[in-house]
This record gives structure tokens, C-alpha cells and sequence, in this order.
């Protein structure tokens, strides 16, 4: 945008101070009324703050900075907007106060950048700026401009962190715990649940109860912490659920605040993680270091591993690290002093796919038989692992093992027969993988099992899907089929009804073209099927063989329509989810559709171009 003449920047001004400002303000003080009665005392210093900090807004008419107002006009209006939606559009008072308080933030910061321009245009030292995508730059100045801004002093003193930590104070025990996770990850970052959540089960912050398992457990702290205004939700298009949040910047540094104070992770002055043996050299050497550590970098090297060789450590998480080296100080044992561990998170969490970790040498994997306490192992989207160790055996207390996206992994080692207290087991997108070993079968324990291959092995020894009906606690099951023709799979039809706890599958079609026989459980809630090699629906995916079936996913494929042939009595589903994704071929008209599905409340469609007889467009949800 091309710069005004000062006297137009004298109008533009005028009109931001005396008119725009006030009208956001009466418009805050709208919501404010329109809050409920139980409102927390956060939300209570949120409105405040968000007020207060409008009202300071008012203030940069007077700091005699040319152009200012431009910066911001275009984030002003969007907010604007977003007070003008219909009331009955604006949800979670919490989340809008955030949105809100974000907006004003990203216009103090454009104005402190501008300050900032102003003062480095005469610095022989002004270096060009990197690239925007990268967002570990993004977030390392964003940071900057909050300490340009001098407001991190200001929230640490304020009477809203006192708040901040009444709210804390009012959680329950495993609550708290699992809220301090939160104080290692960047500012601003989005942060995926799955993986948070397989943390709290590690440490045990989150337990199974009677009715409940750890992992559902763990959903209800995460939306706990959700409804309180303490995360944010973030939500993927076609999705009313939330899988990913974030935290606002205010909040953070209050956790980060508790979290130093209790020794929950080590910090050094400025409130950026450290390791032990940085903290044991730091001025609070005397004190005794926190259990817990994480691998942070600042640039594309490897961080010094031996800094965290400690034989009282007891969770090790990868925040950003890209590039592992176990071999940097010549050795390769570094990992064995680590006994007690119950938490090993070397691979990715993060939500952008362009993330990607690389090690030197798998060898380090043989020292992981000496963790005999950990719970939790994630090597997730590590490439250079082609197999595991046989010592793997004798992680006798795991329950969570995410290999997810480990695409060099050929092979698991028979020993993970020995894993007894395996829940969660992730081969999700191993796309090398070829043997899954038959002891797979007698994982009693074992309730989500993802990336299943269903291939023509002739080795005896191979996991068939006819080994997984021993398993009574599988909830979740996903499955890669990899056959090359019917006559040769194991009886030419797959019998899943054995697997009575079992409420989510999936299904998805590589290279193959067979489309073998399933038989389902009768509480089957949730299916996904992608790639589906044929125009026409299988007889098995039809309103008759999932006469529960509340969540129905297509993605991808060949098919054309849902209704099956051998629907001659017109069933009707009870499908209340449609989810339908990259669907060129699929076509059905809204009256056919709803016929079929008659208790629809939520179809969801992308890139299904056929579909053009609702009134949603792609990347929206259609209520019925």
C-alpha cells in the first residue's frame, strides 16, 4: 500500500480515534452485557484487558509516527466485522475475547515493527528478514515485538496474571499438570491434542477409570482446559470437533511462571526452556533441576545431546530439534544412562507437513531396552529408521508406541510380543512396511492399533487380520489394504464382528484393486473408507451391515453413488455425520441423498465436484 500525504494521514487518524475506536469499544461492552452470569474471573480481566488496551490504542495519535494508522486499519475493520456478526453466531466468550486480544496485539506489533524499521534503516548492522513460511521465524519475532512492546513486563505484574493463577489455583490436580505441558511449546504455535495427550498417559497425569480409558480421559482434561479459556480451540475444515489448540501469549507466560516456580521444567531468566546441565551451570546451579527436559534449537544443527544424559531424567520431549546426532561426542550410549524415562518424544508433534526430523544413525535405538520405565515412546516422521532393535522387547511398561510416519521402517521385531501393556500402537504411513510379526495378536491390552497392512505375505509368521480377534479392547483400528486379488487373502472375507469394542475403522486402498468382504462388530459408530477402487458401493457398505453407524468418511476414490445394490428395500442409514472428500465421480442428488440418509443432521463436502445440488460450498458444513 502506497504512503498517504501527511494530511491525509491526519484525516485517516482522526477518523480512527474518534470514530472507529469508540464504536469497537461500545461493541465490546455488548458482548460484555451478552456474557452469561457464571462468567469466570478470567473472562472478567479479559474484557478488561481487551478494553484497556483498545482505550490505549487511542494513544498512538499523539506518538506522531507517520503512516501508523494504515497498518492497522485493515486488522480494525476485520474486527469490526467480527463484533457485527449475529449474536447467535459468536460462541465461547473465552475464544472471542481471544480472538479479540489477538487482533489488537498484531496491531501493536505492525506499529512496534514500524518503530523498529524506522531505527534499523541507519544500523549497519540491519540484516534482511527471513523467510515468513518458516514459522519457527515467525514465532522467534513475534516474541521480539512482544519485548519491543515492554508488555511482557507489564502482563507479569498486572493484577490479571494474579487472576490468571486464581484460575489455575481452580483446577483439579491433573488439570494443573497437564496445563504446565503447555510451557515448553512456542508462542502462538499450533499444537495437535494426539500427542499431548499421549504425554499426559505417559507421566500419568491422565488414568483409566471404570468407564473411561486413559486416552478418553485425557479429552475430557483437554476440553476441560478449553472451556476455562486456558487453550483455544483450533479447528480443521469440516470439523466441529477441535483436534489441534493454541495458547494465547498472556496466558503462556503465566504458565511458564508456574511452571518455573515449580521446578516443572528448567528456565532460564528470560523464560526459555534449558537443559539439565545449562541449568546446573546457571546462577541457580544450587537448586535441584527439574526432571524434565526438551530439545530446543535455534538453528538447523543438531542440539548438544549430552546435555541431557541424566540418570534422574524422566521425560525428554523434541520441541523443534530437526536433526539428531546420539554419536556427536563419538559415543552412541548416551541414551542408556537414561533409565528413567517415562517419557521419550524424539519425533514431530507438529501440525505442518513439512516438518521433518533426520538421525544420524539408528544405532541409538539398541539403548532403548534399558528404559524398563518408559511409557511413552514417539518417533514419529523420523526418517533413517528402517527397523527396530530386538531390545525393544523389554519395555515391559509401554503403552504408547507412535511410529507414525516412519517411511524407512521395513519391519517390527518379534519381540513386541513382549509389550504387554501396549494400548496404542501407530504404523500410520510406514509406507516400507512389510511384516508386522503374528505376535501382534496376543497384545491383550492393545486398544488403538493404526496402519494395519493387509498384504499377500506368504511368510507364516505374519500378522493376518484374522490374529486381531483376540484383541477385546481394540476401539480403534485402521488398515492399509495391499492384496493383489481375492483367491489369495485368507478365507475371502474379512470378520471383523469378533471385535466387540471396536467403535472407529478405517479402511484405505493403495495399489490394490480387490475389494475384499468385511463382516463389522454391531457397535461400530465411526467408518472411513478412502480410495475405494469401484464405481459401485461393496454390499458391505450399506445401512444393513452398519445398521449403528453414526459417522460415515469417503475420501477419495472411484465411487460414484451410496446406494448398493443389494439395498432392494430401501434401508435407510442412520448416518448423522457425511463427511465426503475428493470425490470426482460421485453424484447424487440432495433429495436422493437425504432419502438414503434419513437422519442427517451434517454433510460435509470438498472437492466433490458433482455434488451441486446443496447449498454449502467446499470447506463448508451443510445442517440439515
Amino acid at each position: 500500500m502506497s504512503n498517504l500525504p501527511d494530511s491525509s494521514s491526519v484525516a485517516v487518524t482522526g477518523r480512527i480515534s474518534e470514530d472507529i475506536l469508540p464504536d469497537l469499544l461500545r461493541q465490546l461492552e455488548e458482548l460484555k452485557r451478552r456474557r452469561t452470569n457464571n462468567s469466570s474471573q478470567m473472562q472478567e480481566w479479559l474484557f478488561n484487558l481487551a478494553k484497556k488496551e483498545l482505550q490505549s490504542m487511542q494513544d498512538y495519535a499523539r506518538l506522531g509516527i507517520k503512516n501508523w494508522e494504515q497498518l492497522i486499519l485493515e486488522d480494525l475493520n476485520a474486527l469490526s466485522r467480527f463484533f457485527h456478526q449475529d449474536a447467535n453466531q459468536i460462541n465461547g466468550i473465552p475464544s472471542n475475547l481471544q480472538h479479540i486480544i489477538n487482533c489488537i496485539a498484531r496491531m501493536k506489533a505492525r506499529v512496534s515493527s514500524l518503530v523498529d524499521n524506522i531505527d534499523s534503516n541507519n544500523s549497519p548492522s540491519s540484516s534482511p528478514s527471513q523467510p515468513e513460511e518458516d514459522p519457527d521465524v515467525v514465532v522467534r519475532e513475534t516474541s521480539q515485538k512482544w519485548k519491543d512492546l515492554r508488555m511482557e513486563e507489564e502482563i507479569l505484574k498486572s493484577q490479571g496474571m494474579t487472576e490468571l493463577k486464581l484460575s489455575y489455583d481452580n483446577l483439579e490436580l491433573a488439570e494443573k499438570l497437564c496445563l504446565l505441558c503447555f510451557s515448553i511449546f512456542p508462542e502462538n504455535y499450533v499444537i495437535k491434542k494426539r500427542p499431548l495427550i499421549y504425554w499426559w498417559i505417559g507421566e500419568g497425569f491422565v488414568t483409566p477409570t471404570a468407564n473411561h480409558t486413559a486416552e478418553e480421559m485425557g479429552n475430557q482434561c483437554f476440553r476441560k482446559l478449553m472451556s476455562v479459556g486456558l487453550i483455544e480451540p483450533v479447528y480443521e475444515r469440516g470439523s466441529k470437533a477441535a483436534k489441534c489448540c493454541r495458547m494465547h501469549p498472556w496466558i503462556r507466560r503465566m504458565v511458564i511462571s508456574v511452571a518455573k516456580e515449580l521446578r516443572f521444567f528448567n528456565f532460564d531468566s528470560s523464560g526459555n526452556p534449558i537443559s539439565p546441565a545449562e541449568f546446573s551451570r546457571s546462577e541457580n546451579g544450587a537448586d535441584e533441576f527439574s526432571r524434565r527436559a526438551c530439545l530446543v534449537t535455534t538453528n538447523r544443527e543438531s542440539p548438544d545431546l549430552r546435555n541431557f544424559y541424566h540418570e534422574d531424567l524422566q521425560t525428554l520431549f523434541n520441541v523443534n530439534a530437526q536433526y539428531l546426532d546420539f554419536k556427536k561426542d563419538g559415543k552412541s550410549d548416551g541414551l542408556s544412562m537414561m533409565r528413567k524415562l517415562v517419557v521419550l518424544q524424539l519425533g514431530k508433534w507438529q501440525r505442518w507437513p513439512k516438518h521433518h526430523i533426520e538421525v544420524e544413525d539408528e544405532i541409538f535405538l539398541k539403548d532403548l531396552g534399558s528404559m524398563k520405565h518408559l511409557s511413552y515412546l514417539s518417533l514419529q516422521g523420523i526418517y533413517g529408521i528402517t527397523k527396530l532393535p530386538v531390545s525393544i522387547g523389554r519395555l515391559i511398561n509401554i503403552k504408547i508406541l507412535d511410529l507414525r510416519a516412519c517411511q524407512n521402517l521395513e519391519e517390527l521385531p518379534a519381540g513386541i510380543a513382549s509389550l504387554k501393556n501396549l494400548t496404542h500402537l501407530d504404523l500410520s504411513d510406514c509406507f516400507l512396511l512389510e511384516y508386522i510379526p503374528r505376535s501382534l495378536g496376543s497384545l491383550s491390552e492393545l486398544q488403538v492399533l493404526k496402519g494395519f497392512i493387509i498384504c499377500n505375505s506368504k511368510t507364516k509368521d505374519v500378522c493376518r487380520l484374522s490374529d486381531l480377534v483376540t484383541l477385546k479392547k481394540l476401539k480403534k483400528l485402521s488398515l492399509n489394504i495391499n492384496i493383489e486379488n481375492r483367491a489369495t487373502t485368507e478365507t475371502g472375507e474379512f470378520k471383523l464382528n469378533g471385535l466387540e469394542a471396536l467403535r472407529s475403522l478405517t479402511i484405505t486402498w493403495g495399489a490394490s484393486k480387490t475389494i475384499p468382504s468385511f463382516s463389522f462388530p454391531s457397535n461400530l459408530e465411526k467408518l472411513d473408507v478412502r480410495c475405494l477402487p469401484e464405481e459401485n458401493p461393496p454390499d458391505w457398505l450399506g445401512p444393513s451391515e452398519l445398521s449403528n453407524l453414526k459417522k460415515l468418511y469417503i475420501r477419495g476414490g472411484k465411487l460414484e453413488r451410496l446406494v448398493t445394490h443389494g439395498n432392494t428395500q430401501r434401508l435407510t442409514w442412520k448416518v448423522q455425520v457425511l463427511h465426503l472428500k475428493f470425490l470426482e465421480k460421485f453424484q447424487m442428488e440432495k433429495v436422493e441423498l437425504l432419502q438414503v440418509f434419513a437422519e442427517l443432521k451434517y454433510l460435509y463436502k470438498f472437492e466433490c465436484p458433482k455434488l451441486t445440488s446443496f447449498p454449502c460450498s467446499d470447506n463448508e458444513i451443510c445442517e440439515n
